[in-house]
């Protein structure tokens, strides 16, 4: 677990029904890898932020995350691949979201990933 922890960004409070294009988890730092058995086919590829959206990219069943449609110009296994803008603002919508339905934790959750998400917004 503790490997898992150091690589990945778990959101929790997310609940069947709920958007699928709010994120679920996210490696905490910027990959060129495009999913975790394959690294970049290039060094000189550009570095995307890696995230798993509660849709597992539309692959999941609608009943439990419907679907959003939405233009997924770098797509992972599983995951979206996103600037920082773009993974940002997802990540900004999903704890907006925990907030605006009082799920359990959304205080701690929000306060987990501010650091990371003002550090992107000053850049």
């Amino acid at each position: 677990m503790t490997g898992w922890q150091t690589k990945y960004q778990y959101i929790p409070g997310l609940q069947k029904g709920d958007p699928g294009d709010l994120v679920v988890m996210y490696l905490k730092t910027p990959t060129r890898w495009v999913h975790h058995a394959a690294g970049p086919s290039s060094r000189f590829e550009h570095a995307y932020w890696m995230v798993t959206p509660f849709d597992f990219t539309g692959v999941a069943d609608p009943k439990i995350a419907p679907p959003v449609r939405r233009d997924i110009p770098a797509r992972g296994e599983c995951s979206e691949r996103l600037t920082d803008k773009e993974f940002a603002a997802r990540l900004r919508k999903t704890l907006k979201y925990l907030q605006d339905n009082n799920r359990p934790n959304w205080q701690t959750v929000v306060a987990e990933n501010e650091k990371l998400l003002s550090s992107l917004e000053k850049e």
